[in-house]
């Protein structure tokens, strides 16, 4: 390709993208025949359809290359008005290819320069160009795809980490955790470990500023994005996250054969599940434990791999009586929510009463396990948008609440409420009073055996509780 270094600007000097030497607006919007598309990055094509029809790439097309046909390469205008927004995702300063082999400025430059894009504009360039933008500088520079692809990643993160707490921060992260950008190429694609962090802040530092529609829609996207064994690194990155965050705890990880899980094989899901249990002894931390109809699997999966000094938890715990001996002698801790209450009474009885006192522990499983009690006992959910609006005032927090019950009303019951409402943490108080009722045993004592259980287990090297 021809270098146009000495020629005259292909931009204006008053538009910023006069800062781009021109062998680079060339090696930008000078792209290859469709019919060779297969032979280029998703990246690539990308830009290409983004600038085809501008100005800047007929000026630039016709300056390299003066007897091509432009009707040949990429037919139709895009949208005027939205080129100058792309033309800044594509901003790369003359110094940069002047820096050589000082990393230190070529990541220091491209840091302020993604922070800048994310900061500053109201509708910041998707994520995907961003991203291979910075790509393209460090193979620029001499760069592998390896290394380039771990550099952006690096910035990302820092950049992530540093962005204000603000409104807008919280809208750009939802825009990058709605964007889909798996369909790119190594190393075009942002890391698994970029995309986590995305997630990672907006259901930590930005929990409250969702409704009740973005936070199920993310939820939902979470969990699309993050396939049951992501990479071939799956287990690395899992290591990395532990490294970067000493408090967490290994889970929720588990078994599943019920109607969802039956989706993922089960052998994929034992052999993910043991090297997750395994990391949970070498890092000496309790690992939460999702079991649905595979509590033989499970049980035979303990025994073999255990015991577990630092315990293991047995989230929402709905085995059989029988069971409760071999787990707790493996180190298991039993949780118990709102799915206990429908089991029938004597099953769940001797259940509850198998469960040493050392080993009891309860949880709301909010927004699941809604427990099965009358409406006037429960904890609504603000804005629930599968519950009745008249069924609002039945709610234990409802202000009116207080009146129907002075005046005789019939709450309503547990069979009438719809399958898909949520569940509030404050009924964690139903599942207190129903396993105390079967366990024969007061609110009181049970209340404290379960605080003083879950304390132990948490209570572990890097965790937010002390040490015991």
């Amino acid at each position: 390709m021809t270098d146009n270094r000495d020629s005259d600007s292909l931009a204006s000097s008053d538009n910023p993208f006069g800062k781009l030497p021109d062998h680079l607006l060339v090696e930008i919007f000078i792209r290859v025949p469709v019919s060779e598309f297969p032979q280029i990055s998703c990246v690539n094509k990308h830009w290409a359809n983004l600038f085809r029809g501008e100005c800047l790439w007929q000026a630039a097309l016709f300056k390299a290359f003066p007897l091509a046909s432009q009707a040949k390469r990429w037919p139709g205008p895009i949208p005027q008005g939205l080129c100058k927004r792309r033309f800044a995702a594509l901003y790369v300063s003359r110094h940069i290819f002047a820096l050589d082999n000082e990393i230190d400025e070529i990541v220091g430059h491209t840091y302020l320069f993604l922070k800048e894009q994310l900061e500053l504009s109201t509708m910041p360039p998707p994520s995907g160009v961003l991203h291979g933008t910075i790509i393209d500088q460090f193979i620029s520079c001499g760069k592998s795809r390896d290394i380039a692809h771990e550099l952006a990643s690096q910035i990302w993160l820092a950049v992530l980490d540093n962005l204000e707490e603000n409104h807008h921060t919280f809208l750009l992260l939802k825009r990058l955790a709605l964007e889909g950008d798996v369909f790119l190429p190594y190393p075009y694609s942002r890391s698994i470990k970029v995309q986590w962090r995305v997630f990672e802040k907006l259901f930590t530092d930005f929990r409250d500023c969702f409704n009740h529609s973005d936070y199920y829609d993310l939820l939902a996207m979470a969990k699309n994005k993050f396939q049951p064994i992501p990479s071939a690194c799956w287990f690395s990155t899992l290591k990395e996250f532990f490294e970067t965050t000493p408090s967490a705890a290994v889970g929720e990880i588990g078994l599943d054969k019920g109607s969802k899980g039956r989706e993922i094989d089960f052998n994929d899901q034992i052999e993910v599940f043991r090297q997750q249990l395994e990391l949970a002894k070498e890092l000496k931390k309790p690992a939460s434990i999702h079991c649905v109809r595979a509590f033989g699997d499970l049980l035979q999966i303990v025994k073999d791999m255990g015991p577990f000094p630092d315990g293991i938890i047995l989230h929402s715990y709905l085995g059989s009586a029988e069971m409760v001996p071999e787990f707790a002698k493996s180190g298991a801790y039993f949780s118990l929510s709102g799915y206990v209450m429908p089991m029938k009474a004597q099953k769940a009885k001797k259940m509850l009463k198998a469960i040493p006192s050392e080993r009891i522990l309860l949880e709301s499983d909010a927004p699941d396990a809604l427990p099965n009690s009358e409406l006037s006992s429960l904890f609504l959910v603000d804005e629930d948008p599968s519950l009745p609006q008249e069924f609002f005032s039945q709610g234990r927090n409802s202000a009116s609440n207080v009146d129907n019950q002075s005046r005789g009303r019939a709450s309503s019951d547990a069979s009438t409420l719809p399958k898909e409402m949520l569940n509030h943490p404050a009924n964690i108080h139903n599942v207190l009073e129903y396993v105390s009722t079967l366990r024969e045993t007061s609110k009181e004592e049970l209340a404290e055996l379960s605080f003083r259980n879950a304390v132990r287990l948490f209570s572990y090297q890097g965790s937010k509780l002390p040490l015991e």
